[in-house]
């Protein structure tokens, strides 16, 4: 059971736990009462979660989730709104990791129009995601140094955060927040 989205260190997204608290729509979950998102913001916070610093889109089931969550809607009369999806990750600053996890979820059957969730394709963040989109993804992820999976994936909307994060990196890969924090 998760208690927050992601840790300060870590925040690489404008996800905002009290919107999506305030979003949340009553349901039933195997005979109890239960909260759930919508989908264009479920499939939003689980393509981020997926792809958070920790995670890095190296366990499957998150894609699963994803596939699941885009097939119930279709098969409830309700289809995805693509757009809408596009725009909340938009304002969340997190298109790049929600097309990096729609990439994979294509495989699953999910139905993503093209072009609406473009990867970087220049440099190490486009040689990066053309790994991350990669169907050997989930054998070779070791391959590719954290800091730079980060980097590439965190808030790629954004070049401020992503240097937060990649300077959050290197200071914790060389003891310098140890240093920082005796002082």
């Amino acid at each position: 059971l998760h208690y927050g989205l992601e840790r300060t260190t870590q925040r690489v997204t404008a996800l905002d736990p009290m919107v999506l608290w305030e979003r949340r729509q009553p349901t039933e979950c195997g005979g109890t009462p239960a909260f759930r998102l919508p989908v264009t913001e479920e499939l939003v916070m689980l393509a981020a979660h997926a792809g958070k610093p920790h995670h890095r889109f190296v366990r499957l089931i998150w894609i699963a989730d994803l596939a699941m969550v885009a097939s119930d809607a279709s098969r409830r009369g309700t289809p995805v709104d693509w757009d809408a999806v596009r725009g909340f990750a938009r304002d969340a600053r997190c298109v790049t990791v929600v097309g990096v996890a729609l990439t994979m979820a294509r495989r699953a059957g999910v139905n993503v129009p093209s072009g609406l969730f473009s990867l970087p394709t220049r440099g190490r963040r486009g040689e990066t995601m053309r790994s991350l989109a990669s169907e050997t993804w989930p054998l070779t992820h070791d391959g590719i140094p954290g800091y730079r999976l980060d980097y590439a994936l965190s808030t790629t909307d954004g070049r401020a955060r992503r240097m937060k994060v990649l300077l959050v990196r290197l200071a914790s890969g060389h003891g310098i927040r140890g240093r920082v924090r005796s002082a």
